[in-house]
């Protein structure tokens, strides 16, 4: 006779932290049938085909601000910023941060409150106007 919850081979049948034992014991063991459904609904749904939201219309810049030059840097100074640039709905500017740097952290402001100050036509996505980041 065996004890309940346990085969003839010393195995644990019921569900709970029987996992660990068996495979000391050398049993093979099956997840419960909660995790096993999981799975097979995972792997369902892999391969279901969801629309993407499609950029319809870039946004368009409509207003150019220059940057200020710093006044204690030289003049001779030539550098680039790169940055990231958040446009609202309504095509202002929401965010904008310094992707890579001039190596200058003065010039590195000035454009950014250059950039703070464009204007754009906001991006639409799926013809709607939407929030976008260039």
């Amino acid at each position: 006779m065996t004890a309940r919850g346990s085969s003839a081979d010393g195995c644990d049948t019921q569900a709970g932290n029987h996992v660990r034992r068996n495979y000391e014991r050398g049993c093979r063991t099956r997840p419960p049938s909660g995790r096993l459904l999981v799975l097979v609904v995972l792997l369902l749904g892999a391969g279901v085909a969801v629309a993407q939201p499609k950029l319809t219309k870039p946004p368009k810049l409509t207003g150019f601000v220059a940057a200020i030059y710093p006044t204690e840097l030289a003049p001779n100074i030539v550098a680039s910023v790169v940055a990231a640039v958040d446009i609202g709905v309504d095509g202002k500017v929401t965010n904008a941060a310094v992707v890579t740097s001039s190596g200058y952290p003065t010039l590195d402001e000035a454009a950014l409150v250059a950039i703070r100050q464009f204007a754009f036509e906001p991006a639409e996505v799926d013809d709607k106007p939407s929030p976008f980041r260039i």
